[in-house]
């Protein structure tokens, strides 16, 4: 049965929503969660509250987009074009410029999304090895990861360049102006291809932190806070096969491999991005707020708590954040996972 483009959008702009809401109340509630400077998971948890931001800064658009383009294809189907006015016209050029660019935008923010969803969990895996002893690998893995998302970065904008210069080109010849067809299509072939070139990096990339957080996991298992280590790890690996999907349905669609349709690509992109994107945001949310028996929410013990080096291993049981002696009374003690 074939899937009608309207009805795919319409299934689009759904999931999109239903994306929003979720994600906008843990990212109010997580603003209150507040950590220690002290804290090896403060940077990884300031990462995932851009997360929030850009991930809910792109729905939205999408689902503004979206909207748009179904209100264009209901003015624009039944009408004769003969019988348009040069207002009508107009308005309904305007109408397709403004869904051009807000989708052009909502997947710039979704883009980045994706490149700071790496970047928390980097900076969460690293946080399981300091917690039990610094490394060079540690203090090293910071940088690398920066530099990384720079050149992604750089990426997302060169293909956000190269979208609003096709959006032109199409919304020239949807005025009548002269554009040859010729730069449009080769518009086209460069959008898709840088497009699928930073899907195939974004997926090497999600393997690279995937293997650095298990290697961190290995170490925070033995610090006692095994329950969030599994958390971050089941997003870790949801996040790599998100973006294995991502890239597959990418080349599906855009390399002109007939095994998917545009229209199909309305009803599985938001399954592959949209759903994985929420539960990895769910878990990682669920490892920001957890108080007792997760990931370093104690205080420091006391003795010599953090050298200028980092953070450093004290006790066999618990490092640095081991449970308190009885006459502690200001620092809760930790029940170990």
């Amino acid at each position: 049965m074939a899937i009608s483009t309207d009805a795919g959008r319409i299934f689009a702009t759904s999931l999109h929503g239903l994306f929003i809401l979720p994600t906008s109340i843990l990212f109010v509630i997580g603003l209150a969660r507040a950590r220690r400077h002290s804290d090896p998971a403060r940077c990884g948890l300031a990462w995932l509250r851009a997360v929030f931001v850009f991930a809910v800064a792109g729905a939205i658009l999408t689902v503004l987009s979206f909207a748009l383009t179904l209100h264009l294809s209901s003015d624009t189907a039944p009408a004769d074009p003969t019988s348009r006015t040069p207002s009508t016209i107009a308005r309904l050029i305007r109408t397709y410029e403004a869904a051009l660019y807000i989708s052009t935008v909502g997947s710039f923010l979704g883009l980045v999304s994706d490149i700071l969803l790496l970047l928390t969990l980097v900076e969460l895996g690293r946080g399981f090895v300091l917690v039990r002893r610094p490394s060079g690998a540690a203090r090293l893995v910071r940088p690398v990861a920066l530099a990384a998302a720079g050149v992604l970065g750089v990426l997302a904008l060169v293909v956000f360049g190269l979208a609003v210069r096709y959006n032109r080109g199409l919304l020239a010849q949807a005025s009548g102006e002269v554009y040859p067809t010729s730069k449009v299509l080769r518009d086209t072939l460069a959008v898709a291809r840088l497009s699928g070139a930073v899907d195939v990096l974004l997926w090497v990339g999600s393997l690279g932190v995937l293997g650095w957080v298990v290697g961190g996991v290995v170490r925070g298992v033995g610090a006692g806070v095994r329950r969030s280590v599994s958390l971050v790890l089941a997003a870790s690996i949801i996040t790599s096969l998100r973006a294995l999907g991502l890239m597959v349905l990418a080349a599906m669609s855009g390399f002109s491999v007939r095994r998917i349709t545009p229209e199909e690509v309305f009803i599985v992109r938001p399954v592959v991005d949209v759903v994985p994107l929420l539960i990895v945001l769910v878990l990682l949310f669920v490892v920001s707020i957890r108080k007792e028996g997760g990931l370093w929410s104690a205080a420091p013990a006391a003795g010599p708590a953090m050298g200028q080096t980092g953070w450093h291993d004290q006790s066999q049981e618990g490092g640095e954040y081991a449970p308190q002696a009885q006459g502690q009374a200001s620092s809760p003690e930790v029940k170990w996972s």
